[in-house]
């Protein structure tokens, strides 16, 4: 019998409330109790469990996706892995409201099912794909000695810097592990000041563990439209974007722009670069990049071309565009 009905309990405040859904929804999805084991932790009959996990999802306190499930597009990702050389292809249906949580969700199936324990993971900012993909993640508690690197700054706007240290925290709860942050913005002011920054001894803390890095996790950035890249980097002037496109860049990961051949395309914005660079993301034994859409393809192909990127999770019809380039 539900014990609800047999004490009273005075009403709780919606703050309480949400307290403890808050609470009843991490002990069953976080650390995989039954609900009988927490009705007789908490003091709550079963059955106020059972509503309070009902109203968790339904007020967006737990997030309910359905998962991409493997092999759908089995023929476009072999075709994908053979083409370009790439250890593992997931792609992914969907239309243009619904691409975006596909992708979230298969990059995020596809970290909780790869990452180990004791791994050095970075992972950049300002990406609206990997944002998506860390939320979508389930807590993986079997994870010990976890550490989760920014691999890129803030990029100078407080509510970016924010951004980046929150996903690089998200990641890090998700994953049971240690975040490790770079306190310094991705683009500084000069190319002396940039050097100033990386000697500072919390900023060169961080990027020596460029060289360690298991696992990176990153976006990419296309150079069309001009004007999507100007909001992407608001610490970019036009000048300088004129000038990567002259130069020959079609795209970035972590800010590093690269050509057609995924060759590194250096100019006067390169030296003010805070982050990882190419090769360091070459050399790591593990990339996962997230990216799609018809802007981005020739980027992609740049990226894949060079071997920065081992795992790319993308959409069907990008996938398709990319097979058309091998």
């Amino acid at each position: 019998m539900d014990d609800d009905r047999i004490a009273y309990r005075p009403p709780l405040a919606a703050s309480d409330e949400v307290r403890l859904m808050a609470r009843v929804a991490r002990l069953y999805h976080d650390d995989g109790m039954r609900q009988t084991e927490i009705a007789t932790r908490l003091g709550l009959s079963q059955a106020r469990v059972s509503r309070l996990l009902k109203r968790a999802v339904a007020t967006g306190i737990v997030r309910v996706t359905v998962v991409p499930v493997p092999g759908l597009n089995s023929d476009v990702e072999l075709k994908l892995q053979d083409g370009f050389g790439l250890r593992t292809a997931i792609v992914v249906d969907g239309d243009d409201e619904t691409v975006l949580r596909g992708l979230g969700a298969a990059a995020a199936y596809h970290l909780e099912t790869s990452l180990r324990s004791g791994q050095l993971i970075g992972v950049s900012s300002r990406s609206a794909s990997l944002l998506a993909s860390v939320e979508l993640m389930r807590t993986v508690t079997t994870l010990r000695g976890v550490r989760v690197v920014q691999i890129l700054g803030g990029l100078g706007d407080p509510s970016v810097t924010e951004h980046a240290s929150r996903l690089t925290e998200q990641l890090a709860s998700r994953t049971k592990g240690e975040a490790v942050f770079l306190p310094a913005p991705a683009v500084a002011g000069s190319a002396a000041s940039a050097a100033a920054l990386r000697q500072d001894p919390f900023v060169e803390q961080t990027m020596r563990m460029y060289d360690r890095l298991d696992v990176a996790v990153v976006g990419l950035g296309a150079m069309t439209p001009p004007a999507m890249v100007m909001r992407r980097v608001n610490a970019i002037s036009s000048a300088e974007l004129e000038d990567l496109e002259r130069l020959g860049a079609v795209g970035d990961v972590c800010l590093r722009f690269f050509d057609r051949a995924g060759q590194p395309v250096r100019s006067s914005l390169s030296d003010r670069i805070i982050g990882i660079g190419l090769d360091q993301l070459r050399a790591t034994p593990h990339c996962v990049c997230v990216a799609a859409g018809s802007h981005k393809v020739t980027a992609i192909c740049g990226a894949l071309r060079a071997g920065f990127i081992d795992v790319l999770v993308t959409d069907k019809a990008t996938a398709e565009q990319l097979l058309d380039r091998r």
